[in-house]
């Protein structure tokens, strides 16, 4: 080397992803199911992590205390398991370079997170500015649905997403996020995470998003940070690899799209429903409540015909509306044939994304 000359080794030119959120986003990977497994053979030169530390400010700053390591069986545990599984998938099928930044941290609601004002922003997101980011995961929302947010979580989740594209610049910047999984605790109050999925599918209307949904991968209900965490690592991955990187391919579980009166049945009509609709346990559909005029919502029989779902009970003469998974304990079993799940939706007032 000649004098004044800097020599870098180990440099990696490929795409970099910034994930944020509460806990279950910061769910390391050690704890994760099929962890113990799945470690004996991880090395992937080709992964880079940085794990962001937990740091709130009152001002942005500019610089972070951490530096980037390579994938190995060692940085890996502590590691977020969403965030290893979205970027394995990446890798391995855009066979480009991955770093994964995991900004993260456990029961922070969205206001910390906020563009100016959030105390986390300031301290784990403002230093990655200057950063050429390929683009933003996120998994939150518990904290928020404790604070009864409800439909009002929409506004605060577009001023996020409004706020950190125009610090990147970037007014196309992808956003993809988890719909949260269901859970039994009492901090829930009965019909507010209903209200917060429907907020979180009305998200869908902001361009360049999208959203995982995990309502089937949660084996034990009263834990509110579900293990299944490839699964939702590698759904998040498939919005970026069909959105992002213009793979052909499904990556979706149907979406609530539109319904019909038919004399005493209901007709659902779903986007994404691929190559069709499907039970996932090959069991009879589930989750499905159907009213009549009173409006009281019971338990009814759903058909999958074509690619539609039809609804009906032989108590409700002339019935008015469906709803699908929804409630805190949801573990419906619609899918399609590449084993995405259906998005929980109601038919009455439904605020959320419909696609065209």
């Amino acid at each position: 080397m000649k004098v004044g000359e800097v020599q870098l080794k180990n440099i990696l030119i490929g795409d970099v992803w910034l994930g944020s959120g509460q806990s279950n986003m910061e769910f390391r990977f050690g704890f994760s199911t099929g962890a113990r497994e799945k470690i004996k053979n991880i090395k992937h030169d080709s992964i880079r992590l940085f794990q962001v530390p937990k740091l709130k400010s009152s001002t942005p700053l500019n610089n972070v205390d951490a530096t980037w390591q390579t994938c190995t069986k060692l940085s890996i545990v502590k590691f977020s398991a969403v965030l290893f599984y979205f970027g394995e998938k990446i890798n391995k099928e855009e066979r480009v370079p991955v770093g994964l930044i995991n900004s993260s941290y456990g029961g922070s609601p969205i206001e910390q997170w906020l563009v100016g004002s959030g105390s986390m922003y300031n301290g784990m997101m403002a230093p990655f500015h200057k950063i050429p980011i390929k683009g933003l995961l996120w998994y939150q929302g518990e904290s928020n649905v404790m604070r009864k947010n409800g439909m009002t979580y929409f506004n605060k989740q577009k001023k996020l997403i409004e706020g950190l594209r125009d610090k990147w610049d970037n007014q196309n910047l992808p956003f993809y996020y988890v719909q949260i999984a269901p859970w039994s605790g009492k901090k829930y109050l009965e019909g507010q995470l209903p209200a917060f999925w429907e907020a979180q599918s009305k998200a869908l209307s902001i361009p360049s998003t999208g959203m995982a949904v995990a309502t089937d991968l949660v084996p034990n209900i009263s834990d509110i940070h579900p293990k299944m965490k490839k699964e939702v690592g590698e759904r998040l991955a498939l919005w970026a690899l069909a959105k992002t990187y213009a793979h052909k391919i499904n990556y979706s579980g149907p979406h609530y799209k539109s319904m019909q009166v038919l004399g005493n049945k209901i007709i659902l009509s779903f986007s994404h429903f691929g190559k069709g609709l499907d039970s996932r346990d090959g069991k009879a559909l589930s989750e499905f409540q159907i009213c009549g005029r009173d409006g009281k919502f019971i338990d009814a029989k759903a058909t999958i015909k074509g690619n539609k779902v039809i609804v009906e009970s032989p108590t409700v003469k002339s019935p008015r509306n469906v709803r699908f998974g929804w409630h805190k304990e949801a573990n419906p079993n619609l899918v399609n044939k590449d084993g995405l799940p259906a998005a929980p939706f109601k038919t009455d007032n439904w605020q959320g994304f419909i696609e065209q």
